[in-house]
């Protein structure tokens, strides 16, 4: 018998399906009647699962890279028809990512899902690799690694990852380097596929004009209840609580100099429970705005003195194993502004400073509105599904802890974080000419 499980929230109005197929996959359907139905295929597997144990004992280490190249060539298939040209005949638009943790295919749709829906389940559980599609790969994911090491942005993000973290993965690019990924064989992915790209290891998200009986009937076509397999024992280093370097500097061809002062949260986060992390990241992500969105004193101060640019942003980022803090900008000085960023971080950590009730209390709210606004939108709808599954908090649950976060809890919070040891300063310069 199945496994189904209806979600409502009474507030919200909304009530989304969680169906445990035969066959160990996850689905989740959530009924919409917008114009545009999003459907997303997760894997399980990311860039940090570079290192694992099989079922039989056997250690397994991977080439950074494997999980994004993986991606990319599973839109291969034998019939050597493009895969994206099979969904746009039947009115769809497909893509597919690697994060740290997951490797998403998905496609959006107007029309009927059921042969959109058809093809990815076809292609994900039927892939097809060959020494001269896997060579070619090679040549055009080299490509793209190059241009990355030309942005600025990238380079400026994982120069704070390497200064912040000694072992973790999150240092190394989600694209591995051209090094890496030449090493890359079909048996490699064939193996990755049999470990990974499995029923119960993978998440269905359906959001838009359908319902779960719609959705069963399809996945019960591609797929059927068989003997489940084990999966592998992913294996983690353990990060320091230290950072890797206090400070990276280098040259590009930019026009002003661009720096990141980034921070670590040392807080384990295997001390907390699923809700406890969830909570967490809501109240840094509160901090972030409260102390340096457009709206706070720091930013309008500094923006309106000509220090900082319109660029500024603080964000507070949380992957498997870490978590960070990272505030960046382009800057005349940035010396300057990393002496006003600790002054002020270390103000609100020390008591010199305070919290202002009102501003918690009107960003709270805007963070409450932008999280109801979110339901009006099939891709952000499904985006928070696959979140809540990777994160092991119900959906609306997220809705609930936001509402019960007070003004004291964010002042509380503030003692964990913020210490000057943590951090680390990046900054990039422009070549002198």
């Amino acid at each position: 018998m199945r496994d189904m499980t209806r979600i409502r929230d009474k507030t919200l109005r909304e009530e989304y399906t969680y169906i445990r197929h035969e066959s160990g996959l996850s689905i989740y359907v959530f009924p919409k009647d917008l114009s545009t139905a999003y459907v997303s295929l997760t894997v399980h597997f990311g860039s940090l699962d570079s290192d694992y144990i099989l079922p039989d004992g056997r250690a397994v280490h991977l080439p950074d890279g494997v999980a994004h190249f993986l991606e990319h060539k599973m839109f291969e298939s034998e019939d050597h028809i493009d895969t994206f040209d099979k969904f746009a005949a039947v009115g769809a638009s497909a893509n597919a990512y690697t994060s740290n943790e997951l490797t998403s295919y998905l496609f959006s749709t107007s029309s009927d899902i059921s042969a959109g829906l058809s093809i990815l389940l076809d292609y994900v559980f039927h892939p097809f690799f060959t020494p001269e599609n896997i060579n070619k790969e090679q040549g055009i994911i080299g490509q793209e690694i190059r241009m990355y090491e030309d942005s600025p942005g990238n380079r400026l993000y994982y120069a704070a990852m390497e200064a912040l973290y000694q072992k973790h993965g999150i240092k190394k690019n989600i694209c591995g380097t051209a090094e890496t990924i030449a090493t890359i064989t079909p048996e490699m992915l064939y193996d990755c596929c049999r470990a990974f790209y499995v029923p119960e290891n993978m998440t269905l998200v359906v959001c838009g004009r359908t319902d779960a009986e719609a959705v069963l009937s399809i996945v019960d076509r591609h797929l059927s209840a068989g003997e489940r397999t084990p999966l592998p024992t992913r294996v983690y280093p353990d990060e320091p609580a230290e950072t890797a370097k206090p400070e990276i500097r280098f040259h590009m061809d930019i026009a002003r100099p661009m720096l990141c002062l980034a921070i670590k949260d040392t807080v384990p986060a295997s001390e907390l429970d699923a809700e406890e992390r969830v909570r967490r990241c809501l109240i840094m992500n509160l901090l972030c705005d409260l102390l340096f969105g457009e709206s706070s004193e720091f930013y309008n101060r500094l923006y309106g003195r000509g220090i900082i640019s319109q660029d500024f942003s603080a964000s507070y980022e949380s992957a498997l194993g870490c978590a960070h803090f990272l505030i960046s900008c382009s800057a005349d000085d940035p010396d300057e502004v990393f002496r006003l960023l600790v002054e002020e971080l270390q103000a609100y950590r020390s008591g010199e400073r305070y919290l202002s009730p009102t501003d918690f209390e009107r960003m709270r709210r805007v963070h409450y509105a932008e999280y109801i606004k979110d339901f009006d939108s099939t891709e952000e709808i499904a985006s928070a599904l696959l979140d809540s599954v990777v994160e092991k908090v119900a959906l609306f649950r997220t809705r609930e802890i936001l509402d019960a976060i007070t003004y004291n809890d964010v002042c509380r919070e503030i003692s964990t974080v913020f210490f000057e040891k943590n951090m680390a300063k990046i900054v990039i310069s422009p070549i002198k000419k």
